[in-house]
């Protein structure tokens, strides 16, 4: 679930979208660990080439609360 989103051009052909996710839970296969109630950040830069936005970099680090 997105909680919220902002986009920001560099220029017609450059976007950074930037938005905080709230994943449902789930377990990792490599350590059984079991993540709930996670939050990431999620930062996507897009292109824009030959007519079509096109991902050119995806980040999402958990936001850890004190």
């Amino acid at each position: 679930m997105i909680e919220s989103m902002t986009v920001q051009f560099g220029t017609h052909y450059v976007s950074v979208l930037t938005a905080i996710h709230k994943s449902d839970s789930y377990v990792t296969p490599e350590d059984g660990m079991k993540h709930e109630n996670e939050r990431q950040i999620k930062t996507y830069v897009v292109v824009k080439h030959n007519g079509k936005w096109l991902l050119a970099l995806d980040q999402n680090p958990i936001i850890y609360n004190p």
